[in-house]
């Protein structure tokens, strides 16, 4: 989770602090991890680690993410 959250800085890539946002459903799955089910942890950690392989890719490419306000 903290792999992540730092790799989305770097990247430029600002939280949303929802449940739509890939890090706050990592900490709901790391705070509540005895709670889910096999499946459920399984798929969180795949989720984890294809965004950060994502992630490097987009860094190591020196890509610059932008955002501009919706109208």
């Amino acid at each position: 989770m903290t792999t992540v959250r730092d790799l989305h800085e770097q990247a430029g890539i600002p939280g949303s602090d929802t449940e739509d946002d890939a890090i706050v459903r990592l900490g709901i799955v790391a705070k509540g991890v005895v709670t889910f089910s096999q499946a459920n942890i399984s798929a969180t950690l795949r989720e984890a680690a294809e965004m950060v392989r994502t992630l490097w890719i987009i860094i190591d490419s020196g890509t610059v993410v932008t955002l501009k306000p919706s109208r």
